[in-house]
C-alpha cells in the first residue's frame, strides 16, 4: 500500500464538517435552537482555517525540501 504525506489541511476540514453535522443535528432534533447564520459564519471561518493550514503546510514543506536540495547539493 502507498503511503501519503499528513495533511493537516484534511483534518481540519474533516473536523469541521464533523462539526457542522453535529450543530445540524442538534437543530433537527430540537435539542438547540441554531440560527442558520451560524452555520453559514461557521463554514466561512473554517474554509479560511483550512486554506491558511494549506498554505502554512506546503510553505513548510517547501522550505524543507530547499533545505535538503541545498544539503544534497553540498555533499
Amino acid at each position: 500500500m502507498k503511503r501519503h504525506e499528513f495533511d493537516p489541511a484534511v483534518l481540519v476540514a474533516g473536523l469541521l464538517f464533523l462539526g457542522l453535522a453535529v450543530l445540524y443535528l442538534l437543530d433537527a432534533s430540537g435539542a438547540a435552537d441554531i440560527p442558520s447564520v451560524v452555520g453559514a459564519v461557521t463554514t466561512g471561518v473554517g474554509l479560511v482555517t483550512v486554506g491558511i493550514t494549506a498554505g502554512v503546510t506546503e510553505s513548510a514543506r517547501s522550505r524543507r525540501r530547499r533545505c535538503a536540495d541545498k544539503r544534497a547539493g553540498d555533499a
